[in-house]
């Protein structure tokens, strides 16, 4: 894990203001863009990272891939760029929580709940999969959830498809090995969406309601 410290540091437009979470890869605060006068969450690569190619162009791939993605389940894109050496991607600010957060706050869903959630997630992933986009890391901690409930996909670091080919790095298994798809093709978001089930829900049953919605990656998940 980095040990970057930005805090009260201006990037480019960005005032940084608060750190959200950190990982291996990266750094993301709240900031404000100051010519816009919004709030934003700033995901940083620390400098040592960006020497190292690899994880340059994985970093730049997930801004490309949601930025190409218009739906109001992924999350939103404001901008991509570098300042002081540093490389940033600037997204839309959600006051809210991981699905992670979530469950390790309160424990297991009960299945109501978790369809509502995850179905947001499932029209994500059709609308990706119809444009020709391959997430690759579905997991808790990649669905953001405001306030209100409504969930944002992030984190399109592995995606495949569409115009950015999809990386990997010579040596290494990248994503979360739980959440990590077998194969680049639609069933492998299947797969890795079935494994948040009993994650999230206390309940293996099928709803009722859900069998009657269209069949989303949820439904089949459910059912």
């Amino acid at each position: 894990m980095t040990d970057i410290n930005l805090l009260g540091r201006t990037l480019g437009p960005f005032e940084i203001i608060s750190e959200l979470g950190r990982g291996g890869m990266a750094v993301v605060y709240k900031a404000r863009q100051a010519d816009l006068e919004r709030t934003v969450a700033l995901k940083i690569l620390p400098p040592e990272l960006s020497l190292d190619k690899s994880y340059l162009a994985r970093f730049l791939q997930e801004a490309r891939s949601a930025a190409a993605l218009e739906h109001p389940h992924i999350m939103p894109i404001y901008a991509v760029g570098a300042a002081e050496g540093i490389n940033y991607i600037a997204m839309k600010f959600i006051a809210g929580q991981t699905l992670k957060d979530i469950v390790q706050e309160r424990g297991a869903l009960d299945i109501a709940e978790a369809a509502i959630l995850l179905d947001q997630v499932a029209d994500a992933l059709d609308y990706a999969h119809s444009r020709g986009v391959i997430h690759r890391d579905i997991k808790p901690s990649n669905m953001m959830t405001d306030q209100n409930g409504w969930v944002y996909l992030t984190d399109f670091g592995l995606a495949r498809g569409g115009n950015t080919g999809g990386l990997t790095m010579a040596g290494t298994v990248m994503g979360t090995p739980l959440g990590k798809s077998f194969t680049a093709v639609w069933s492998s978001s299947c797969w890795s969406l079935n494994l948040l089930d009993p994650r999230c829900s206390s309940a293996r049953q099928a709803s009722g309601m859900e069998r009657r919605r269209k069949p989303t990656l949820t439904t089949r998940m459910l059912c």
